[in-house]
């Protein structure tokens, strides 16, 4: 009984064959991953959008002052709002005489603006002076936000975020109960 070995071009080819198969299998799942990696990087600055638009809208309810969009260039919304955290704003135990609620310690301003590196800022301040001393990042890749009043107290708010090629415009509607 003879045995038979495989020779060296079929050796060869068997490697070839399997190199080529693993390289396809390489290739679909490298591209897969990326996809994947797209997909998922997209679908979380959508969402971080979305975030940051809910939280603008929701503290633009409680606007008793508004900065006219107009008057302001279109990357930004400035509002003043009462500062409903600050402790001093609890009504006193005892009378205070000449006490004034309409001190501006009472109110904050809050300015939502657009940076040049596409960044959604959040900045908060005193009413006094305009300085702000407080600065938040809500989002990354945005390129533009806006505001169009629509009637008494009544706004329209437009935030476009830009992944790769592609820009989402999340839209939202505010009615500010205290300017109607």
């Amino acid at each position: 009984m003879k045995r038979r070995a495989f020779t060296l071009i079929e050796s060869l080819v068997t490697l070839l064959l399997v190199g080529m198969v693993f390289g396809a299998v390489m290739t679909l799942l490298t591209s897969g991953l990326r996809i994947f990696r797209e997909t998922n990087q997209r679908d979380e600055a959508a969402q971080a959008s979305t975030v940051a638009m809910d939280r603008l809208l929701c503290e633009f309810r409680e606007a008793t002052a508004v900065t006219e969009p107009a008057a302001t260039p279109t990357q930004q919304i400035a509002f003043v709002k009462a500062d409903v955290g600050n402790p001093l704003r609890l009504p006193p135990k005892t009378g205070l005489p000449n006490f004034n609620w309409d001190t501006p310690q009472f109110y904050l301003q809050v300015l939502y603006r657009v940076d040049a590196e596409g960044r959604l800022l959040r900045q908060v301040g005193v009413q006094q002076g305009g300085v702000y001393t407080e600065t938040s990042q809500l989002a990354d890749g945005c390129t533009g936000l806006r505001s169009t009043r629509r009637g008494p107290g009544v706004y329209a708010v437009e935030l476009s975020v830009r992944y790769r090629e592609t820009v989402k415009t999340t839209c939202g509607t505010v009615i500010c109960p205290v300017l109607r």
